[in-house]
């Protein structure tokens, strides 16, 4: 039983917080100790991005490691935290500091065990007291968060904090899931930083007169900008539809196909199925709909869907090796190796594919 000691639960979630509170381990653990908890900024839009200044466009494609810092002073104004009912030893994140976490004799990961949850939650620790944090705290605990029902979380805060050879496993689980969030993001930062400038430049040529003005086009295109997997659906989808014969489609019919998207099936039985998480699935839809990619249509008094016309032009400008089936199950792939090995694998399929549309890119200018 710990005794007197500076506990710390970093949290992705305040509800998190909120239901570690209600646990009678926890009224007992409060008893002895001083405990209270930190909401870390897991997600990567909580992050400013630095892109590299002067880069000509016979510089591209571009690849870099990863640049983008925690933006404190940012968050803080827009998401500010505070104590309440609910949770009262829940700290806000204002003037935090070294200071503030070397207070702690022990920090307690506390989240779901996901990859860019998990580096984006050491990310936070490391810019704030350096490479080197593990040294600063008597011991870093991690539990998982992935169940939260009482006898479940009731496990995992006993044995993180008082059974050493538990506790190491979960820390080992915990570091591999930072190498995991760390190489996506790597492969997400340089990939979408490539697609801004090629995939733009083509998808401006065709679709420009689609828009008001230039004005237009640049405030959609920030807002719904094209990602990777929205390629990879207007790809795979469009010839899941001509393999059909079908030529309008309901929005329910082509988030069913994402659900189930398996790619060529090469990775079945080995990883997951489905291209997008079940919100960024819908999110798809909705950019390609503002990006006039997909049109919607009233057929019989029904909101049907219709790829824009254009889109097959678009489609024959892309460099095939753009539609990968299976990147999805690849970036999986990759997340399971060390990051450097990773990184030697990313540098050269980004580079391989954007070189190419570059060229194909040349017959619009």
């Amino acid at each position: 039983m710990l005794l007197n000691k500076k506990i710390l639960f970093i949290v992705e979630k305040q509800a998190q917080a909120q239901i570690i509170q209600k646990l009678k381990v926890f009224e007992e653990l409060s008893l002895n100790n001083e405990i209270n908890f930190h909401y870390a900024h897991c997600i990567v839009p909580y992050y400013s991005y630095k892109y590299p200044n002067n880069l000509k466009y016979k510089d591209l494609p571009f690849i870099c490691d990863l640049l983008y810092k925690l933006d404190i002073e940012g968050y803080n104004k827009k998401y500010p935290l505070k104590a309440s009912k609910e949770t009262p030893y829940y700290l806000s994140y204002h003037n935090l500091n070294k200071e503030f976490f070397l207070n702690y004799d022990k920090i307690v990961f506390a989240t779901e065990q996901e990859g860019t949850r998990c580096y984006g939650a050491y990310l936070e620790l490391e810019q704030v007291l350096g490479k080197d944090f593990k040294k600063s705290f008597e011991t870093i605990h991690s539990i998982s968060t992935n169940k939260l029902d009482e006898e479940s979380l009731t496990h995992e805060i006993n044995n993180s904090l008082n059974n050493e050879i538990f506790n190491n496993q979960r820390v080992n689980e915990f570091y591999k899931f930072v190498n995991k969030g760390k190489i996506k993001r790597y492969f997400d930062y340089n990939y979408q930083f490539n697609c801004n400038v090629f995939i733009k430049e083509l998808y401006k040529y065709l679709f420009l007169k689609d828009f008001k003005d230039n004005q237009e086009f640049e405030e959609t295109y920030s807002k719904y900008g094209f990602t990777k997997y929205m390629l990879l659906t207007i790809l795979s989808y469009k010839k899941h539809l001509e393999t059909n014969e079908k030529e309008y489609f309901y929005e329910n019919e082509i988030e069913k196909y994402l659900y189930k998207y398996v790619g060529t099936g090469k990775y079945k039985n080995k990883y997951f199925i489905g291209l997008g998480s079940p919100a960024s699935r819908a999110q798809i839809i909705i950019n390609l709909i503002n990006l006039k990619i997909i049109n919607e249509i009233n057929l019989n008094n029904k909101k049907t869907l219709k790829f824009n016309e254009k889109v097959d032009n678009m489609i024959m400008l892309l460099n095939k090796k753009i539609f990968d089936p299976d990147l999805p199950f690849r970036i999986e792939e990759w997340r399971n190796l060390d990051f450097e090995i990773a990184k030697e694998k990313i540098d050269k399929y980004i580079k391989e594919i954007f070189i190419k549309q570059k060229v194909k890119n040349k017959f619009i200018k």
